[in-house]
């Protein structure tokens, strides 16, 4: 067996499992160049957030669980085909075979197998699973077990081809030329995919994370003692990067040997070791980012939370470390991987107080409306403007009828421009230019300050708002 050589990081589907294949290259084969942050659409699931990471199947449709138990499979276009619920939170990043079969665990104590069409083919007793399943290119489905001890693997029908005790653990299987890689208890073991006899393990004296692998075989394996290591084939180690803090996260390999992982900041690590760059977003990095992705074009994303305020945020790095952008989600706090689409999508899931969102950016970010009549601190009479009002405290006043003017700096990805005053929509505009005449006329309320929100909403549904608040006399 030639230990150099290596399984293709073409999986079944587009995106078929955690970190996109059987290696955890975190590796797209297609670009994301025409994708600059925009919003797509979102969906939501049920409470307890999105806990796994999202996952694409050969026609585009993309599957993740929900904290309440759900596993989805969501159109393209973000709308719901269907829903399998288990009995109690989803961990586990959905794996999908190369004819459809959608393999994940469960904190009910189940390892599940369902159909394309969402009804259950099996279900193991394999303990609860925090684990992401890998599929092996003769079927077989391996998985760890968070309290069942060890690694399984799985024959397609549901039935044990083999365990190997480790003891408990929550890492992700990785399979490259005829061996399988697990993290467990902190150690890394390696193991023949076909019979699970042990042909190494490894540990460094702290808690290893689940490796990826590169097109050279070389194990790459991030550690809570701050630094990311590399081990060459037969488990010795090759070298070790400083990473600042530490983590557990699973590195992702770029097409020229980069090494990217995230912890506190986002480092990009040579082939042999060497510090490439390093790229820190402002604040630190939680523990709950999982794992980043890399496009054809070399762009690099990652979700991560600010721990002061746990508001959500996706990034996108160019392959210099320079920032391309970045996107605040209303989201509390990140537990998924980004995974890409076929077309340059990006998908990612978060968690809020409410449930979970699963977020589809692609395109131009969409920009909010810039309101360009009346002017903040101008009195209006009769829609004209007379002068500014007081410098100490300025006001916005109209006397009598009012037409606001507004302009939206992508006006071909509008689809309609809305003006609400108090809560109440008034208007809608289609067709620049985006103006409305407020004519309602006020007696009983001349002492009182409307809100006026201009809503721009792009053809996918998304929203972006300003404001105004003016006072309004007849």
């Amino acid at each position: 067996m030639n230990s150099n050589s290596t399984e293709k990081v073409t999986d079944s589907g587009i995106w078929p499992m955690i970190c996109h294949d059987t290696r955890h290259t975190g590796r797209s084969p297609y670009s994301t160049e025409n994708n600059r942050g925009g919003l797509k659409w979102t969906f939501t699931t049920e409470q307890f957030g999105i806990l796994d990471s999202p996952t694409i199947g050969t026609d585009g449709s993309i599957f993740v669980g929900g904290g309440f138990g759900f596993m989805y499979n969501i159109n393209p276009n973000g709308t719901e085909r269907w829903r399998y619920q288990t009995d109690f939170t989803i961990y586990s990043t959905p794996a999908i075979s190369e004819d459809g079969v959608v393999y994940f665990g469960s904190w009910d104590g189940n390892f599940y197998a369902l159909n394309s069409n969402g009804t259950l083919r099996w279900k193991y007793p394999s303990g609860c699973i925090y684990s992401s399943a890998a599929i092996a290119t003769d079927g077989t489905i391996f998985v760890a077990s968070s309290t069942g001890g060890g690694l399984l693997a799985l024959n397609p029908n549901g039935t044990l081809k083999w365990r190997f005790d480790c003891g408990d653990s929550d890492g992700s299987p990785a399979i490259n030329n005829g061996i399988v890689y697990i993290d467990c208890a902190g150690w890394i073991y390696a193991l023949y995919a076909n019979n699970g006899t042990k042909l190494w393990n490894v540990s460094v004296g702290d808690y290893l994370g689940s490796p990826a692998i590169g097109d050279d075989g070389t194990l790459y394996s991030a550690c809570y003692d701050g630094y990311l290591y590399a081990f060459f084939p037969n488990g010795t180690v090759k070298w070790r990067s400083a990473i600042g803090t530490g983590c557990g996260h699973i590195p992702s390999i770029a097409s020229n040997g980069t090494i990217y992982i995230a912890c506190d900041s986002l480092y990009a690590i040579y082939p042999d070791g060497t510090r490439k760059w390093s790229y820190n977003q402002g604040y630190e990095l939680p523990a709950t980012t999982i794992s980043q992705t890399v496009s054809a074009d070399g762009t690099i994303y990652y979700g991560w939370s600010d721990l002061n305020g746990h508001s959500g945020h996706i990034e996108a790095v160019n392959p210099d470390g320079t920032e391309q952008w970045r996107e605040s989600l209303e989201s509390d706090l990140l537990w998924s991987a980004p995974a890409i689409g076929s077309d340059g999508t990006l998908y990612i899931g978060m968690e809020t107080e409410s449930g979970g969102v699963l977020y589809a950016f692609l395109g131009k970010k969409f920009e909010d409306p810039v309101l360009t009549k009346p002017v903040y601190g101008m009195i209006y009479l009769a829609n004209h403007p007379l002068c500014k009002s007081r410098v100490d405290a300025p006001q916005t006043i109209a006397v009598g009828k009012l037409t606001f003017s507004v302009t939206h700096p992508d006006p071909a990805n509008v689809s309609r421009v809305e003006f609400w005053v108090d809560g109440a929509k008034c208007a809608e505009v289609t067709t620049p230019p985006y103006n409305w005449t407020w004519t309602t006329h006020y007696y009983r309320r001349l002492g009182y300050a409307h809100q006026v929100s201009i809503v721009a909403v792009n053809r996918t549904g998304a929203e972006k708002t300003t404001g105004i608040n003016i006072w309004k006399l007849f």
